[in-house]
């Protein structure tokens, strides 16, 4: 039996995931519908995602009744839009849906791709929390990640949030890469403030299909089973010691 999507808006408030598939540079583990070098479908990717969400609207009215609690910037890279691309999308949320005062506002972005003036433009839009791609803080295994940014970038980027406002910052982090060892892991996690939000993520996980007949990135070097499980381990503790702290 077919379901009627109206229905999955009677009992629950509604969230807002929005797609931006463009990336500065793509990382070399990630797969996301993700791309780089496209800077000249920016203006189009907005036209049709703006027409989506009215047309959305349109075929399901209730969505436009429920509760919106959560919207979500994913990608990709929102980031590498403009303030102003942003804001059209904002404005065409607000304008065809049921957005709850207090409703929380998140961006994706990566370190050494934004400036302190963006990110005070971000929060001004409305985005209450930030998510960034740290990913590690050790700048060898940043560049075989292809990453664009270093660990001053990275550093940065967190100080520049808190200061134009940001009260809610998520770092990214990987376990499990090249030549990592527990100690680069603990510094890390040294870095990242009590008051930060932390994701961590097995690089494993994240790269089985892509990454392991790429011998460039070292593969040969990636960590046993059981050194990872020594890993989840350690981690665990510390986010267990953060909750505490944080409780």
């Amino acid at each position: 039996m077919e379901t009627n999507r109206n229905d999955l808006f009677v009992q629950r408030d509604m969230g807002i995931y929005i797609h931006i598939p463009f990336c500065k540079q793509k990382c070399i583990y990630c797969d996301f519908p993700a791309y780089q070098n496209l800077e000249e479908y920016y203006d189009t990717y907005l036209y049709a995602l703006v027409q989506e969400m009215t047309m959305f609207g349109d075929a399901y009215p209730k969505s436009r009744t429920k509760l919106v609690d959560t919207v979500y910037f994913g990608g990709g890279t929102p980031t590498e839009l403009s303030l102003l691309q942003l804001e059209q999308i904002l404005n065409t949320i607000k304008t065809n849906y049921n957005v709850s005062p207090d409703c929380q506002f998140t961006i994706e972005s990566n370190p050494g791709e934004v400036d302190q003036a963006y990110l005070k433009g971000l929060h001004k839009l409305g985005f209450s929390r930030i998510s960034f791609g740290v990913q590690t803080f050790n700048d060898k295994s940043l560049v075989r990640l292809h990453r664009s940014h270093n660990r001053e970038d990275a550093i940065n980027a967190v100080q520049w949030a808190f200061k134009e406002g940001f009260q809610d910052i998520n770092i990214d982090l990987i376990y499990g890469l090249p030549n990592q060892t527990i100690d680069e892991i603990n510094k890390n996690l040294d870095i990242v403030s009590y008051e930060n939000s932390l994701r961590i993520h097995d690089l494993l996980d994240e790269i089985r299909n892509e990454l392991i007949p790429n011998k460039s990135i070292g593969i040969e070097s990636m960590l046993s089973d059981n050194i990872l499980i020594r890993y989840e381990v350690i981690i665990k503790e510390i986010n267990n010691e953060r909750g505490k702290k944080n409780g």
